[in-house]
Parts: structure tokens; sequence; C-alpha cells
């Protein structure tokens, strides 16, 4: 049995790391039983895109206080994603986001982001300076993105509830 060391090393509860991870890999599911799947060398994968542009126009980031707070945290602070060059080693860069992509379309790419990071061992990493609970914060607000996103797609809920 392996020791307890991964989770000692989060910066974020194990409970809400678990919860991400098996929230994202059913929402994944559901996209992909819902018809929003596409092929990559043959293999399905989730088609994110164009489910953010499919809820575009009837995504309302101020549909709840919980949702806005964590709509404008995300905006405000987006993840990044892990970068490697073997002058420079690991660092971070901003997740390429298209500039006409609508605000559901962002924070469809920042949760998955979050997640590759998460997945990945981005989340290992020591925290910038000065920003101990972005982790923490990252996580929580696309989880509330994730419930708001949920039942703007009436199949990819009826699917996610299988």
């Amino acid at each position: 049995m392996l020791p307890p060391v991964p989770w000692q090393k989060l910066h974020m509860p194990k409970d809400l790391a678990c919860d991400y991870l098996a929230i994202f890999s059913r929402f994944e599911y559901a996209l992909k039983a819902a018809g929003f799947a596409q092929a990559n060398r043959g293999y399905a994968e989730p088609n994110w895109g164009g489910f953010g542009q499919s809820i575009a126009a009837t995504f309302n980031p101020a549909a709840t206080p919980e949702l806005a707070a964590s709509v404008a945290y995300l905006l405000a602070n987006p993840p990044q994603r892990q970068s490697y060059s073997a002058a420079a080693g690991l660092s971070w860069s901003a997740v390429p986001v298209a500039a006409t992509a609508s605000q559901a379309e962002q924070l469809v790419a920042y949760v998955r982001c979050v997640r590759n990071n998460l997945f990945h061992g981005g989340k290992f990493l020591a925290p910038p300076a000065g920003s101990p609970d972005r982790d923490f914060q990252l996580v929580s607000c696309s989880l509330i993105v994730f419930g708001e996103l949920l039942p703007l797609n009436n199949d990819v809920e009826r699917a996610f509830s299988l």
C-alpha cells in the first residue's frame, strides 16, 4: 500500500479534489453520451468547445450570488497551464482562449484546465507567492460553475444523472 503522501502535498482538502475529479469525469461521460463527442486519432473525446458554444446564449453568470462570485474569481484569476522548456524548466502560461469566445466558452476552457492541472500533477507544485489558497479557490469555483452549466442542456443533465 502506498503512503498517503500525495494527499498531504495537495493544497486543498482531499475530499474536494476527489469530488472534483469524480464530477469532471461524470461530466465528460455525459457530454459524450449527449452527442458532444468527437474523434481524436480514433478515440472518443468530449467536445467541450461545442458544448460551450451550445450554452453560450443561455448561460447567466449572475444566476446566483455564488455563481457570480465564482465567475468573477475565475475570470480575474484564470487557471494557467503548465509549460516546459529545457532552458526554463517548468513554468505556467495562460490558457489559450479565442478573443471571440463567449464567457461560457471561457469558463469551460478554465474548468478543463483546472482538471488537467489537478490530474496531471500541476497542483502539487508550490502555490504562487501571495496566493496560498489559489488551488482551493480554482477547484471550488469550478465545481460551482459545473453545477450551473449542467442544467443548461437537458441531454447532458439527463446523461449525468443516469
